[in-house]
């Protein structure tokens, strides 16, 4: 263990300032000048160098894309040099934060926690210095509490441009402390049962690493213990099933797990899986058959893609719910309901109760627990694990790919691409790029080549309808003497003509189109006209 009780830190978040600075303001070799103008952090450290030893300067976007030619690491370097030749010694660290969202307390928080606890692990701390100012108001107040957890308790500094030292000391007009927060580097990492640190998921396992999913699945043990329906939100790819496989495991494993896809199944069909039904009921119904319901027995009912239920089902659904019975088509008998419901969606549920196209009274009795995934692109730490842990598969169910060993430039363009289609976007495209590798490792233009095999995809009916009318303007002129709203009923209108046309004025088709409802496209209609 390495102790040094003379370390003095800063700790400092970078903002956009600070890039800006970086690639307009950049003086000549021969400068000598920090502190004059060349951002919020650079100022700041020209001026508290000499109270310091070492500065954490913590990037949350190292390849902002309004700054692509000077990504963090770029400001690092640079922000070296000014201290260098300005003849201030002091050590800097680069700590990147990648796919998060700097305006959520909770990624803000877990984020700078953690960076901390990594940079201070096996060392003792002399003094800690926190810089208030660079990034978002987030990422200041964090800074603030942060500042009084007794565990890293430190002096406060504010950036003041019209200071010529270009930051002062803070003074609060009030003083608090607060109690150790759990620290989220020091081996709170959950994860699911069978899953193990750089191996490939374990059959029911998933990767749960990012305090977001930590929390997540932290929510989903303690729901196992009730009897309430759990709703799970997330956009597709996000791991849904797999949470509602957790909660079933933490239940009681042994019991029945039965999942539909409500999304999957023909209307006329959905019902007859669910709840069963008698011979005779309709044409095929050859012998008697038990539904979803009743072969979960007292385990769990997974319901994925609730909100593509249509409306009759819906109806159905929501009385089983009340009644706590089942009842099979084609009969009378009531069957008690023993097993406990989980559904899914990645669909906006508040918007299709406004249009009609699903039932208000329904979700209050599915939402009894609401449970939500974030993307991957918030879930860093996961992103990093999963990338190694389906890269091994892979190479273990593949072993003629030619790619089989994950270059480090692939890896970074893999951790920069947003993963707009989640994990199973991240899986198609390391297959893609496995195949596609030309020699034994697997290197950036790979994944690139992989990622462009995306866009030769033929866009469907939707997308044809929207990127047309978004090319073309339908015959529609802005008019700024009018305002934003007129020149917004005029797009609208526009666009639901354009629909009409294409499907041959047919307002189901055209509503389909656009996806909206046909009763939500009617009202449209007769709104903009």
């Amino acid at each position: 263990m390495n102790v040094d009780m003379s370390t003095k830190v800063l700790y400092t978040w970078v903002g956009l300032s600070d890039l800006r600075a970086c690639k307009a303001a950049q003086p000549a070799p021969d400068s000598k000048a920090a502190g004059t103008g060349n951002g919020p952090v650079a100022d700041a450290l020209h001026h508290l160098a000499d109270r310091l030893d070492e500065a954490v300067l913590l990037y949350d976007q190292p390849e902002n894309t309004a700054f692509a030619a000077t990504p963090g690491s770029a400001h690092f370097l640079w922000l070296k040099g000014l201290l260098e030749r300005a003849g201030k010694r002091l050590t800097l660290f680069s700590y990147p934060i990648v796919k998060g969202d700097p305006t959520a307390f909770g990624w803000v928080y877990d984020a700078m926690r953690t960076a901390i606890a990594t940079h201070e692990r096996g060392r003792t701390i002399a003094a800690r210095h926190y810089l208030v100012g660079p990034g978002t108001p987030t990422m200041a107040a964090c800074t603030l509490i942060i500042a009084r957890l007794t565990s890293c308790t430190g002096t406060l500094w504010q950036t003041d441009q019209q200071s010529p030292q270009g930051c002062r000391h803070l003074e609060l007009p009030f003083d608090f402390a607060l109690a150790d927060a759990p620290d989220p580097a020091a081996g709170t990492t959950e994860r699911a049962p069978g899953m193990q640190s750089k191996a490939p998921p374990a059959p029911g396992g998933a990767i749960v690493c990012t305090p977001s999913t930590r929390r997540a699945w932290q929510l989903g043990r303690r729901a196992a213990m009730s009897a309430w329906p759990v709703l799970i939100l997330g956009n597709t790819g996000t791991g849904k099933e797999e949470l509602a496989r957790h909660i079933h495991r933490c239940r009681d494993a042994s019991k029945p797990l039965r999942a539909v896809n409500c999304g999957a199944l023909p209307a006329n069909l959905i019902e007859a899986e669910l709840f069963g039904y008698k011979k005779g009921a309709f044409t095929g119904a050859v012998k008697d058959q038990e539904g979803i319901f009743e072969a979960a027995k007292d385990g769990t009912v997974f319901l994925d893609e609730i909100g593509e239920m249509p409306l009759e089902a819906q109806t159905r659904l929501l009385r089983v719910l009340q009644e706590g019975t089942v009842v099979r088509l084609g009969e009378n008998a009531e069957r008690k309901l023993r097993c406990r419901i989980i559904a899914a969606t990645h669909r906006n549920l508040w918007q299709a109760i406004r249009e009609g196209r699903f039932r208000a009274d329904l979700y209050y009795r599915l939402a009894g627990i609401i449970i939500t995934l974030d993307d991957l692109e918030r879930r860093p730490e996961d992103l990093r694990e999963m990338i190694d842990a389906f890269w091994q598969q892979i190479v273990a169910d593949n072993p003629g790919f030619p790619g089989r060993i994950l270059g480090e430039t692939a890896r970074q363009r893999l951790l920069a691409h947003r993963w707009p289609g989640n994990v199973r976007e991240l899986k198609a495209t390391l297959v893609r790029a496995a195949f596609l590798a030309r020699g034994p490792h697997l290197e950036a233009e790979d994944i690139e080549r992989a990622l462009d095999g995306e866009k030769t995809m033929p866009p469907g009916p939707d997308d044809q309808v929207v990127a047309s009318a978004l090319e073309h303007p339908l015959s529609m002129t802005i008019d700024l003497a009018c305002d934003y709203r007129t020149n917004l009923s005029r797009f609208k209108h526009s666009l639901l003509q354009k629909a009409l046309e294409r499907a041959g004025g047919n307002k189901t088709a055209a509503a389909r189109m656009l996806k909206l409802s046909v009763q939500h496209f009617g009202r449209l209609l007769k709104d903009t006209d």
